[in-house]
């Protein structure tokens, strides 16, 4: 019988593994989601340049219609629905990875944006929500006056 050396370390590399699948997981996160399983956030990017900010979120494979954006009280949400349509004749799926169902996203949005100067546009799966800011008062400078 072959004398085999123990190596502590190997069992705390999969403890490592096995930690990190669980936090992923429980942040929304997984690598491997099957349908059913929860839901789920479109990635969000928010740009901000010197006369408006940039809201980008993938939403491949979700039509327009299914799309709303609503701008309230400083809080910006985007919400919609990924349908899972099958057709039982056709379909014979072996895995599902995609997530699929209902979402919502909110954004708190700073207080120098005009609300009633938003603009969407939904292109190739992604959707461009653009904030203008309002033109900034400048102080009244007044004169003093010398008697």
């Amino acid at each position: 019988m072959p004398i085999i050396r123990y190596n502590p370390f190997g069992e705390l590399g999969r403890l490592h593994q096995e930690m990190t699948r669980l936090f992923d997981e429980l942040a929304g996160d997984e690598k491997e989601e099957t349908f059913g399983g929860g839901a789920w956030m479109p990635r969000v990017n928010i740009n901000e340049t010197k006369d408006e900010f940039v809201v980008t979120a993938d939403l491949p494979g979700i039509k327009k219609e299914d799309i709303s954006i609503n701008m309230e009280n400083n809080m910006l949400t985007v919400m919609g629905e990924r349908k899972f349509e099958v057709d039982e004749k056709k379909d014979n799926y072996h895995r599902v990875e995609k997530r699929y169902g209902k979402f919502s996203r909110s954004f708190r949005i700073p207080n120098n944006v005009d609300e009633k100067n938003v603009d969407a546009e939904y292109r190739n799966g992604e959707l461009f929500i653009t904030l203008k800011k309002r033109e900034e008062k400048k102080p009244k400078e007044i004169s003093i006056k010398v008697k």
